[in-house]
């Protein structure tokens, strides 16, 4: 824009036009100097948290104060003002017909002092996972898996041992490494290796097959004390997870038939199989921090009820 003002101020005749630029150019630059300072400061203003008619947006936190009876104020922006005898009277029994339209200006709980609006999930995964949480169905699957994972809580000190209470957190997920790894090598070899890679990769995945057993028993034995959403997505990560381990159970066995084809396909599906059961297992690890944690890694916070603190 200063080139712009510079060539309109200035005789194209003299010394000083040291940039032989004619009127168009110059109003040109001059034109696109002053749409660049106008974008700059429309675009420069921060989002409000309320649409302009006052509602906040998804995402934002409103704060609402309340009188000590626990009313609405008149300018609250949740709702229009109540009626005259909602302020007149500490008692909503005594407002006769008024005391339902009262009743809803005042405070449903006693503790909110903020109304937050959840935000939306940001991948399409997160309802499904929700559904998971809330499926009755699960209830009567992990019903079935309780007499499995009960003897974990044989003894206290064998549970705190399959919980990783030695160790400062569960161990459960450390050993994860070894099956998933030891698979994942395994397909690697079918798809790349070629015959020569056939007896590496049998073998592989027969040690995984094996990792696979201590695997499951700690995570049953951070499973066992878990409850309601995290007991439903737990018996959901351990139904998968065990159908994975029959696909890789069955290509080993098509391997020893010499089925390399079939073997391969079903160490292949076997793979997306754990790797759905893998995604539950974070959810309840990461999202709802189920597990065995040592009190001095930090606070345990409110509604981590998978947390177990190790003593």
């Amino acid at each position: 824009m200063r080139c712009g003002v510079y060539g309109l101020t200035i005789d194209k005749t003299a010394d000083a036009n040291f940039v032989p630029l004619d009127d168009a150019d110059d109003w040109l630059h001059f034109g696109l100097g002053a749409a660049m300072i106008v974008s700059g400061a429309v675009l420069s203003r921060r989002p409000s948290a309320s649409d302009p008619t006052g509602r906040p947006t998804r995402g934002s936190t409103q704060v609402i104060r309340t009188d000590s009876r626990g009313f609405l104020p008149p300018s609250s922006p949740r709702t229009k003002s109540p009626p005259s005898r909602c302020w007149a009277s500490g008692d909503l029994g005594d407002l006769g017909r008024d005391a339902d339209r009262c009743a809803g200006y005042s405070r449903a709980m006693t503790h909110h002092e903020t109304s937050e609006i959840p935000p939306r999930p940001r991948s399409p995964v997160v309802p499904l996972v929700h559904q998971f949480e809330q499926a009755k169905l699960l209830d009567s699957v992990a019903d079935r898996l309780d007499p499995l994972a009960s003897p974990t809580t044989a003894s206290p000190r064998l549970h705190g041992l399959l919980r990783g209470d030695w160790l400062g957190h569960a161990v459960h997920p450390l050993l994860t490494d070894f099956p998933l790894g030891a698979w994942t090598c395994t397909s690697l070899l079918d798809l790349f290796g070629g015959r020569r890679a056939r007896p590496a990769a049998k073998g592989l995945l027969a040690f995984g097959l094996v990792a696979a057993v201590p695997t499951a028993i700690t995570g049953a034995a951070e499973w066992i004390t878990t409850t309601d959403e995290n007991r439903r997505v737990g018996a959901a990560h351990a139904v998968i997870n065990l159908a994975a381990f029959s696909l890789y159970g069955t290509s080993l066995a098509a391997r020893l038939r010499e089925r390399h084809a079939r073997a391969v396909c079903l160490g292949l599906l076997g793979g997306l199989t754990a790797t759905v059961g893998g995604y539950f297992g974070g959810h309840l690890s990461i999202a709802k921090k189920v597990g065995t944690s040592d009190p001095t890694f930090g606070p345990k916070l409110a509604g981590d009820e998978g947390i177990h603190e190790v003593h």
